[in-house]
């Protein structure tokens, strides 16, 4: 659902979109075993979620977003 990623990245950074997008291929190779990858809204949910919790304030100086 791209409406949603795009909602849930309002004012994001460069370097926070590209973050968002690398782990979110990172999660499609690792799911795809021996088929070919697929990019999946769980892929970007997964990547969200690795990136907006746990230690919120490096995310937030490292690439300029917070939740």
């Amino acid at each position: 659902d791209r409406q949603q990623i795009i909602q849930q990245t309002q004012g994001a950074s460069p370097a926070f979109l590209k973050e968002l997008v690398r782990k979110s291929v990172l999660c499609a190779l690792e799911n795809a075993g021996s088929t070919s990858p697929v990019l999946t809204d769980a892929c970007f949910k997964t990547a969200m979620a690795e990136l907006t919790t746990g230690d919120g304030e490096l995310t937030k100086r490292f690439l300029g977003f917070s939740s």
